[in-house]
């Protein structure tokens, strides 16, 4: 899924994937955390403009037929 989002001083494109975790620790890069959240924490999260349709997008999905 790819999300677009004007910004007063850019425009973001966010290519964003669904993935799952094997094994092993996460090493962020380009963030400074982490977490895991079920659909319902999601409203506890006060989402930036260029996340919202990936956060509807992700609640629309029937995730657990996937793993």
């Amino acid at each position: 899924m790819t999300a677009e989002c004007n910004y007063p001083q850019f425009h973001l494109i966010m290519h964003c994937y669904l993935c799952s975790i094997a094994g092993g620790t996460i090493h962020l890069k380009e963030h400074r955390s982490a977490r895991w959240m079920t659909r319902e924490q999601f409203d506890d999260v006060e989402w930036l403009p260029a996340d919202m349709d990936v956060v509807k997008k992700i609640r629309s999905m029937d995730i657990d037929s996937l793993s």
